[in-house]
């Protein structure tokens, strides 16, 4: 059982009972990168979503002034990877028939010059920053709309999945 907080990540027992492993939250968000300067608001580390392969690796979107996705060895709460993504992803999703995270983006991302909907990681080498941004289609954000949709992902999908703007 994993729980993230601003305070850190825990790692407990199946049951709960027993803590196995505590990361600091300055391992998850280190003091290097900058806080968000904006008045009346925390800068502590906040973790948006949160997604597990169930196999080898937990996936987290978590902020503290750009976002990222940090990853963990599912057994030993390592952190073993951390990539740059959209400044809201607000929700991610492990498809299981590509070996891909896919985070879905609600604002343009830190490291694109055009809003993305959805940013995709290699989940079979967390190590290695292998990404892929889906941009939002042309003339979207001019009519009113924005990439703060739905994803659907599911195995009886086969190898693809559904963004909605």
């Amino acid at each position: 059982m994993w729980i993230f907080q601003s305070s850190g990540v825990y790692i407990y027992s199946p049951d709960g009972k027993t803590e196995k492993r505590f990361v600091p939250p300055e391992q998850v968000c280190p003091s290097d990168e900058p806080a968000y300067s904006g008045t009346g608001y925390n800068p502590s580390c906040r973790f948006y979503d949160i997604v597990s392969d169930g196999k080898k690796h937990v996936w987290a979107a978590v902020g503290r002034s750009a976002s990222k996705i940090k990853v963990f060895d599912i057994n030993t709460g390592s952190i073993v990877g951390a990539f740059e993504t959209c400044k809201s992803p607000n929700k991610l999703e492990y498809h299981p028939l590509r070996d891909e995270v896919w985070v879905r983006c609600g604002d343009m991302a830190d490291n694109s010059t055009e809003t993305t909907i959805l940013d995709v990681f290699s989940a079979s080498s967390p190590s290695v920053n292998i990404q892929t941004d889906i941009l939002v289609k042309e003339g979207v954000e001019g009519e009113g709309l924005s990439s703060r949709g739905l994803s659907v992902i599911d195995d009886t999908l086969g190898d693809i999945g559904y963004v909605t703007e």
